[in-house]
């Protein structure tokens, strides 16, 4: 993302809000983050996507770009699932889309689903202190 789209979004100055100055390098480089919730017809079914998503999971983490492959389970509803997908960039999915196993994955989970997959799309926020999880930390490191 450019600096003038940043500013194109909150405003000519929008930055000068913020405590800390936004790095060019963060601004070209926004981390693209989708997030998916599934929910199963049946335990049954529950049992065999969450061993789909751990196998998916294995696949996924290796594609070029991707920062993080994460399933989840619901606590408190064991049919209930949630998928965070970490790219460096919103281009970046095509490696995604292109891997083979991409194929596989919807034929097998959707007959298995209550409705259908809930995605949504997000743009990580910049946050002065970068952590593991953050774009500036997680472009930093060798891949």
């Amino acid at each position: 993302m450019s600096r003038d789209l940043l500013f194109d979004r909150f405003g000519v100055g929008a930055t000068s809000f913020l405590p800390f100055t936004i790095p060019s390098f963060y601004l070209d480089t926004m981390v693209y983050t989708i997030i998916v919730h599934l929910k199963a017809k049946d335990l049954e079914s529950a049992d065999k996507i969450a061993s789909k998503l751990v196998e998916a999971a294995a696949v996924y983490r290796k594609d070029k770009e991707q920062l993080a492959w994460m399933v989840h389970r619901d606590p408190k509803d064991p049919l209930k699932f949630a998928i965070v997908e970490r790219f460096e960039n919103e281009a970046s999915q095509k490696y995604h889309l292109e891997n083979p196993y991409w194929k596989t994955f919807d034929p097998f989970v959707v007959p298995l689903l209550d409705g259908p997959m809930d995605l949504t799309r997000w743009e990580e926020m910049p946050v002065s202190v970068p952590n593991q999880d953050s774009a500036q930390f997680a472009l930093s490191v060798p891949q």
